[in-house]
């Protein structure tokens, strides 16, 4: 299930405890960027992912390797299907695609600015001769859900 677009309990920050206790987020942290006063006019690096390719807020630069072209709001390459899910109701999930499953959701390749992983290459303020990077988004998928490189064995569940 698409975690956004049903009732699991999110916060006002995308966000929510899981069994486990573990705090983590379903979308852009909108507290945190207000909290740190993050702007629209320049890329503003908000993390590193488990593969250690930064995570930017949703602006960067319209063409990827000019310093002087505009900071844009990238979007992500995804569109909600259109007509039903092929499910029976019973053993898979059925009715329209409304956003409810993640599956309800393909990728274009060039629909937007991003790629699959909701990242795209070229340089940074932090990265000046470019490098691989995600970036959080508006729309779905909201943050990254691949991963370009491989994650850290840091981050292997058990260890």
């Amino acid at each position: 299930m698409e975690a956004s677009n049903v009732r699991i309990g999110l916060d006002c920050n995308n966000a929510h405890v899981q069994p486990t206790g573990k705090y983590h987020y379903h979308g852009s942290p909108t507290l945190y960027f207000e909290n740190l006063n993050v702007p629209d006019d320049k890329m503003t690096l908000v993390g590193y992912s488990a593969d250690g390719f930064p995570i930017y807020h949703k602006y960067a630069f319209e063409i990827a390797s000019d310093w002087n072209s505009s900071l844009i709001e990238m979007t992500p390459s995804y569109q909600l299907k259109s007509g039903n899910r092929p499910g029976d109701g019973i053993f898979a999930p059925c009715d329209v695609y409304n956003g409810v499953y993640s599956n309800d959701y393909e990728y274009i390749e060039g629909l937007g600015t991003l790629d699959e992983a909701n990242g795209r290459t070229r340089i940074t303020p932090e990265y000046l001769d470019g490098t691989y990077y995600y970036v959080l988004t508006d729309d779905f998928p909201n943050i990254p859900r691949y991963f370009r490189g491989t994650p850290s064995q840091d981050f292997k569940s058990g260890m």
